[in-house]
């Protein structure tokens, strides 16, 4: 597992009248099989009873390869409930895409897709 960071950071969702837009899309390569994460602040700034800040590519190293999105989300929900060391203080959302090797079946009309899973948890009120 490791972060993908772009080159020329953009501002956030909704921010772009603030100041400069970025200079275009950046690419990384997606081979089959793999896993694309995408996730909110919601989880990056999870903290511990220190305030050190929740890094998902370093916590969640040690526990893949997940067997599809599903367990990968549910280990990360698990995880940063565990390192926040109960409720968090802000929502998360979580999506996670694994691209199909060639061969496998797709999934018929109308069907979830097996290797698409998201999650969104707000905070309680």
């Amino acid at each position: 597992m490791r972060a993908l960071e772009v080159d020329d950071p953009g501002l956030p969702l909704g921010m772009g009248a603030l100041g400069a837009a970025r200079t275009g899309p950046t690419d990384w390569p997606f081979p089959a099989g793999s896993t694309l994460l995408l996730i909110t602040d919601g989880v990056t700034e999870a903290r511990d009873h220190a305030g050190t800040f929740y890094d998902p590519a370093t916590q969640l190293a040690d526990h893949g390869p997940f067997r599809g999105p599903r367990e990968l989300i549910d280990r990360l929900a698990a995880d940063v409930e565990h390192w926040t060391g109960g409720p968090r203080d802000d929502d998360m959302a979580v999506l996670a895409i694994t691209r199909q090797v060639p061969g496998r079946g797709r999934p018929a009309p109308g069907e979830a897709a097996p290797n698409t899973e998201t999650r969104s948890q707000t905070r309680p009120a």
